[in-house]
């Protein structure tokens, strides 16, 4: 995908978008109903959330499974500038409790988990 956004991004779950409008996040999720035109596709988050996906081109495959997306929140979807598909056995492997866990803590205790900045 064009535009790809480089230097460090939060990781953040669905509950988070609201703090993160108009910022480039990492969202990650299992992907599925991707809509017939390729534009966009459905992401349930870590929480349990469903956000939707909007794509700057069609899909060009069929997507489903563990899928970080980077992009910026708008609403309760993201624009994604970027994503990856994890193979199918990290799918049914990851832990998607103990992220969420993870991600609650790296929240709550920000002054231990600093996002560093490419930007001068």
């Amino acid at each position: 995908m064009a535009g790809i956004h480089v230097g460090s991004k939060p990781r953040i779950n669905g509950a988070m978008l609201g703090q993160n409008q108009g910022t480039v996040v990492c969202l990650l999720g299992i992907a599925h109903d991707p809509d017939n035109s390729g534009m966009s596709f459905k992401l349930k988050t870590c929480d349990d959330q469903i956000v939707t996906v909007k794509l700057q081109e069609p899909l060009q495959e069929y997507l489903q499974g563990l899928t970080e997306v980077h992009g910026e929140v708008q609403g309760r979807e993201i624009k994604a500038q970027s994503y990856v598909v994890f193979p199918a056995e990290y799918s049914s492997s990851f832990d998607m409790k103990q992220y969420n866990k993870a991600l609650n803590l790296i929240a709550q205790c920000p002054q231990y988990y600093k996002i560093a900045s490419n930007e001068s």
